[in-house]
């Protein structure tokens, strides 16, 4: 179902998706204040999946419109989509909606591509960073605008995190992978799966909302979050390896990764987790490690991956080829 907020002349600019896509559109015509509209009257369309925006019936300036949309986006689970006009000095405030991590915007010239464009908004997956960062590089002739090197085809994509026991750099790889991901334009969510409450601390300063942390657009949750969002990637801190958290990373994960240092008093416990697995269900990453001890990682495993040493887990460079290296997978580059 579909809120449309439409100024008078662009009140059928959406009825296609009714014919088309036999989707219910609710419209409201005329001019509103955004940020009024979310705090008053929004609470009355909760059950509505997208809201769609028409800029011309809008009356708030860019930095009402970004607080209303902020707003929303912790309030509420539906998709906003923009639909705007090709004025250069949208620009900005198009830039600033997509650090905001609002992305599916279209731009209203030609009536066929308004309609493709539109339809791509409202469908499973929506417009991607890298799509709409295409797109205004096309539309306001930038040239020197990054566009994101990859695109992320499947969804959801779930990678338990746990170490071998504790203080083996679990979090602080959990949170690089996390940032590494974000910093290659995928929509990526941290969950502290484990009751260390290092969020909190982290954060600290920082307002925690019902729906978790957002901060430089990825989205961090403590088990208490709620939160429904769709993600490219969601990355489960998950604490010790046990028999318990060895079936949560096997059977509801994609990807199980398993951190250790294996220093001399550490053996035995960490023996005892790779017990608990076998060699093809998880992947091994080891911190501190040296050559010798390396070594003897291997004759337990049939592969290991060194990790970089991470004195600030969002250092998105440390590790960024082994992390490209090892979910291939799940990327698809545009080169």
């Amino acid at each position: 179902m579909i809120l449309y907020l439409a100024s008078n002349d662009n009140i059928n600019t959406i009825d296609f998706l009714a014919d088309e896509a036999g989707m219910v559109i609710k419209k409201l015509s005329g001019t509103f204040n955004l940020n009024q509209f979310v705090l008053n009257d929004m609470r009355s369309f909760t059950h509505y999946s997208f809201l769609i925006l028409d800029y011309d019936a809008l009356t708030d300036s860019d930095d009402e419109i970004i607080e209303a949309i902020s707003a929303f986006k912790r309030m509420y689970s539906s998709r906003v989509v923009l639909i705007m006009n090709q004025d250069k000095r949208l620009e900005n405030l198009i830039y600033r909606l997509i650090e905001c991590d609002v992305t599916n915007h279209v731009f209203n010239e030609d009536v066929d591509e308004l309609k493709t464009d539109v339809l791509k908004a409202v469908s499973d997956l929506g417009i991607s960073k890298r799509e709409i960062q295409g797109k205004i590089s096309q539309v306001f002739g930038i040239t020197d605008y990054r566009i994101e090197k990859y695109d992320f085809p499947k969804e959801n994509i779930k990678i338990g995190v746990a170490g071998t026991m504790n203080r083996v750099g679990t979090t602080t790889m959990a949170l690089n992978l996390t940032s590494y991901l974000s910093s290659i334009g995928a929509k990526v969510c941290y969950v502290e799966a484990n009751k260390n409450g290092q969020l909190k601390h982290m954060f600290e300063g920082v307002e925690l909302k019902a729906d978790g942390f957002l901060v430089n657009g990825v989205r961090y949750l403590t088990l208490d979050s709620l939160n429904d969002e769709s993600f490219d990637f969601i990355i489960y801190d998950m604490g010790v390896v046990d028999m318990r958290i060895r079936h949560a990373m096997i059977n509801n994960c994609d990807e199980a990764f398993l951190c250790t240092t294996y220093k001399s008093y550490e053996k035995g416990q960490v023996k005892k987790a790779f017990m608990l697995l076998t060699d093809d269900e998880y992947k091994l990453f080891s911190n501190f490690t040296s050559e010798s001890e390396q070594k003897e990682i291997l004759e337990l495993n049939k592969t290991v991956y060194k990790l970089g040493y991470i004195p600030n887990q969002f250092d998105i460079e440390v590790n960024s080829e082994l992390w490209l290296e090892v979910l291939n997978d799940y990327m698809k580059s545009n080169d």
